[in-house]
């Protein structure tokens, strides 16, 4: 089996796992963990192959280039940018929804699927996750913006929708 193609079979499944998971902005500390454990273990494998590459011109050129791949995509998974892109493409069917809101539990809207989706006084909260002592989604609020407190933070996305946490640490 030809390892290089291996190699890059390991590296395409862990950069797709962390952009679709970074882009979620529910994405808790364990699978943040674990992505960060993988990193390191292709980190050392990357550092022996290149150890090992030193004396093939053409091998370790490859390697660098691999290495310069793994490190933008490193940084393109820790930013916001795949969080906004999920959101900018769910955001017209996001607002589509709201023409005819209904409250449900367990509904695809866009790219997401909601836990739950209710009309509370702040507007209309579509909430991703619920957890023990965190709550995470999307509120769509037409009034002045809301305000924070030790417990609610609201992050704006765009226009009318917010980011939507509720945190009890």
């Amino acid at each position: 089996m030809n390892r290089t193609r291996l190699w890059h079979g390991a590296m395409l499944l862990w950069a797709s796992l962390a952009l679709l998971l970074s882009s979620n902005p529910t994405s808790d500390f364990l699978v943040g963990s674990i992505l960060m454990i993988a990193a390191i273990v292709l980190a050392i494998l990357w550092f022996i192959r290149f150890v090992a590459a030193l004396h093939h011109p053409v091998r370790r050129l490859l390697i660098i280039q691999e290495a310069v791949v793994a490190i933008g995509m490193t940084l393109l998974a820790i930013s916001p940018l795949p969080r906004n892109i999920r959101f900018r493409l769910s955001e017209p069917a996001l607002t589509a929804y709201l023409r005819q809101p209904h409250e449900g539990e367990h509904i695809t809207v866009g790219l997401y699927k909601f836990r739950s989706i209710e009309n509370t006084e702040e507007g209309w909260l579509f909430n991703l996750e619920d957890t023990a002592l965190t709550q995470e989604g999307f509120l769509y609020h037409t009034g002045p913006a809301p305000k924070n407190d030790k417990l609610y933070l609201h992050k704006r996305l765009s226009g009318s929708w917010y980011l939507w946490t509720y945190d009890a640490f």
